[in-house]
């Protein structure tokens, strides 16, 4: 590969550019629109691991007035929300790329089009305090109470505005009484939007359209009260604490002043109160399950309960959470076993588990997920808790249990709800970890669990094992722990994976194949076509 600066210089002067600052910062013009404007790029790294920095120099012939993306220090924010991959072994071109970008991220506030992009990153501009932001969305424009929380400890401190009363178990520090605004349509942008004094924070937010009522007597009422305000809204999560001139310092610390002495003070020093900003990041448990499920179909509000919390159910059950399992609704999970040393090496729990009960052990873990996750451990036979647990919308048995799930299979097709009402997803691990599958029971007239053996003693119908008569090899009882099916690690959490896929398709109304096998072990084992077996005239569960 050639010395990437001298192609990079070569190829920069040869687009009018001059090096300002060696050995790889340069000066020069792009031309959006064919308006030239200067701007500096600066490569620092030439395996563009870290991208080149372009700022905006001089900008003067532009017929526009705002510019969006870019950044108070000049900086131009051209690479979009999926990066920009960039050749190494091409550095002067990637370099015209990534000037290119720039210009058309400077295009694009032509023609009014700095409104629209300016508004779709007004919290970026606002330049706050991050803090988290954990309320639910809001279908009407309203003034309500909320609290600013501080929980973690020491130097790991986080904050976050939640509604008042929540997050009780979240170990919090401190609780500070804040008033949040809330707008279901997009905020516009004003030139007082990045104001620092109270007086254009108001005269800004009374320009949006259909604000709530109320609106300036709550956040000069908040204020006085030395409360926090935040404004909620598709398009930004933005705050503030107010920071009082010595005037109104003077007379919050005396004592004996009246509230409406003080509130007809700071009305007239709106313009000297400053703001102390802050900028939210999206924590709400609908909005976090919702943004990598964007536009599908997700688990929050389905009833779903877990038999099973042992090495597949430990692994599944954070899948399932982080894509809505425990979201307005409880998600169960069941197991009547407690965490041995010898569970260590497979599951998802730790030493500090030991000879806890699983489901209460996972119930906990998964706690630490998000406060607002709901979940119901039973340290119980769920197969023995049928009458709760047949309320759920989806019963998944992750117990890799034969006896267990042909229990379950049989209480599933007896029951008098219809696949559209209640489904049972059995996973498992095959043989020695030969494969991993799973499979899904809507009791449409295709096959049961147990129509996959419908023979006691019998191969399996959809068998991955090359030798269908090969014997599972089961590891001795030693020490005082039982025998166990040995198999490395990569098997169950494969299995939760799969699961999980069928889950979200069942979600999506699109269940696809009942029976999916990944193979692992391709030495012992023989790809096998997912597929949606027929029912067995054999089986006892659909035929007795």
């Amino acid at each position: 590969m050639r010395e990437p600066l001298w192609e990079i210089d070569r190829t920069l002067k040869a687009k009018g550019f001059r090096l300002s600052n060696p050995p790889s910062t340069y000066i020069g013009p792009v031309f959006p629109y064919g308006n030239k404007v200067i701007v500096e790029i600066e490569i620092s790294d030439f395996s563009f691991s870290e991208l080149p920095v372009v700022r905006l120099i001089d900008a003067d012939e532009l017929p526009v007035q705002h510019l969006a993306h870019v950044n108070t220090d000049d900086t131009i924010c051209y690479t979009g929300q999926g990066g920009l991959p960039l050749d190494i072994y091409n550095p002067g071109g990637s370099i015209l790329r990534v000037l290119e970008e720039a210009k058309e991220t400077l295009e694009r506030s032509f023609a009014d089009g700095a409104t629209a992009e300016y508004e779709a990153e007004l919290a970026s501009y606002w330049k706050g305090t991050t803090i988290y932001v954990a309320l639910p969305s809001s279908e009407t424009n309203a003034i309500f109470d909320s609290e600013l929380i501080v929980f973690g400890i020491g130097e790991k401190q986080k904050r976050a505005l939640v509604p008042t009363g929540k997050w009780k178990n979240a170990k919090t520090s401190s609780r500070q009484p804040t008033t949040t605004i809330s707008f279901n349509s997009t905020l516009k942008h004003t030139p007082a939007f990045k104001s620092e004094n109270l007086a254009d924070f108001i005269d800004w937010i009374k320009r949006q359209p259909n604000g709530p009522a109320g609106l300036q007597e709550k956040i000069i009422t908040s204020a006085a009260d030395s409360k926090p305000v935040f404004v909620v809204s598709p398009n930004a999560l933005i705050g503030w604490h107010p920071v009082f001139p010595p005037n109104i310092q003077l007379l919050k610390s005396a004592s004996g002043v009246r509230k409406s002495f003080l509130r007809k003070q700071l009305v007239n020093s709106l313009s000297n109160v400053g703001l102390r900003k802050m900028t939210g990041l999206q924590l709400d448990l609908k909005q976090v399950v919702k943004r990598n499920l964007y536009g599908k179909t997700t688990l929050i509000e389905k009833k779903i309960s877990m038999v099973g919390c042992g090495t597949i159910g430990g692994h599944l059950a954070k899948l399932l959470v982080q894509s809505g399992a425990g979201c307005e609704e409880r998600f169960n999970i069941y197991d009547t076993d407690i965490l041995r040393p010898g569970n260590l090496g497979r599951h998802v729990l730790g030493y500090s588990d030991l000879e806890q009960p699983k489901a209460i052990a996972l119930a906990e873990h998964l706690g630490q997920f998000h406060p607002d996750v709901q979940i119901a451990p039973f340290h119980r036979n769920a197969v023995q808790d049928w009458s709760s647990i047949e309320r759920s919308d989806l019963i998944i048995d992750a117990t890799g249990d034969y006896n267990v799930a042909t229990a379950l299979n049989e209480l599933r097709m007896n029951s008098k709800r219809s696949g559209d009402e209640l489904a049972i997803l059995h996973t498992w691990v095959f043989g020695n970890g030969i494969a991993a599958q799973s499979f899904l029971n809507l009791n449409d007239g295709l096959a049961c669990y147990h129509c996959l053996k419908p023979i006691f003693g019998g191969s399996w119908r959809q068998s991955p094992a090359k030798d269908v008569k090969a014997p599972q090899q089961i590891a001795p009882a030693n020490c005082g722990e039982a025998g166990y099916v040995p198999f490395s690690a990569d098997a169950p959490t494969v299995a939760a994976a799969l699961t999980l896929r069928a889950v979200l398709d069942w979600a999506e109304h699109q269940p696809g194949q009942r029976l999916r096998t990944v193979t692992l072990n391709h030495a012992e084992g023989n790809d096998v076509k997912w597929t949606s077996p027929k029912r067995s005239n054999s089986c006892g569960a659909c035929n007795g």
